[in-house]
């Protein structure tokens, strides 16, 4: 077993050191064809004459370069086309002990949005309604990463996280301008407060509509980040098991306001 190991050690040492002296090998060797295959084909105009006279005068035979500078040309380019291909084409990376810890508190974040609610609120929110329904998942989020156990190892993502909970928390922070309407799933930005004649109300209706243009752009690159580094995360699963747990939330609530009245 220690052999193994050791060797193992050593077969990691070499390929170490020999990426060290020769970085990209095959970038390396596609560059030198390619330079080699110019350099032939781009020699002086006198070449072609100084070996048609040595070949006729002193039997040398020069091998013709501008077949061997087409062929080095060829084969760098076909090279090229080659490592385009594989730096393009996708490899699965192993998992970091931390990656794993950050699908898994990425999982249980977005088990608290249900995706198609927030589409709703910025659909609303660009026209300055509120969609509140929203309001359910977002103090789900709010209590989530306010948790003194949420982390997150990937800066990126963990960015996108705060720069998205902190424009959906400027959005719903204007929530007394607006008022109820007959629908109660929306609310609209109150009549008494006039935005042509108060400069306070026109501030806030501008940066209502403001701060939820950010969180959709702040969502849409959260949900890429976590697709792009987990391809496999189901947002449709987190999704439903957030409406799953709303839809019980508002069971028991009617239910403790049914037991309150009848107790009445």
């Amino acid at each position: 077993m220690s052999r193994k190991y050791d060797l193992k050690i050593d077969e990691q040492f070499f390929w170490k050191i020999f990426r060290v002296f020769f970085p990209e090998l095959r970038k390396w060797v596609t560059r030198a064809l390619i330079a080699a295959g110019i350099s032939m084909l781009s020699g002086p105009l006198w070449v072609p004459y100084v070996n048609a006279f040595l070949s006729r005068y002193a039997s040398i035979n020069i091998p013709d370069t501008s077949t061997s500078g087409w062929v080095c040309l060829g084969l760098g380019l076909l090279c090229l086309i080659a490592n385009e291909t594989l730096d393009r084409w996708p490899s699965k990376k192993k998992m970091t002990a931390e990656d794993k810890e950050d699908k898994n508190t990425l999982y249980e974040l977005f088990s608290q949005m249900h995706l198609p609610t927030y589409d709703w609120f910025f659909h609303h929110g660009k026209i300055t309604w509120v969609y509140i329904p929203a309001l359910h998942y977002h103090y789900g989020v709010e209590g989530y990463i306010q948790a003194t156990q949420f982390h997150l190892h990937d800066k990126e993502i963990r960015k996108s996280v705060e720069l998205f909970y902190k424009s959906c928390s400027r959005a719903f922070s204007y929530a007394w301008y607006f008022v109820e309407t007959n629908n109660p799933h929306l609310q609209k930005f109150g009549h008494q407060h006039n935005v042509h004649t108060d400069p306070l109300a026109k501030a806030a209706h501008d940066d209502f509509r403001n701060a939820v243009c950010e969180a959709e752009g702040h969502l849409k690159d959260l949900c890429k980040a976590v697709k792009t580094k987990y391809p496999d995360f189901d947002m449709e699963e987190t999704s439903k098991i957030a409406k799953d747990e709303q839809r019980s939330y508002s069971k028991a609530l009617n239910f403790d306001s049914a037991t309150s009245k009848a107790e009445l």
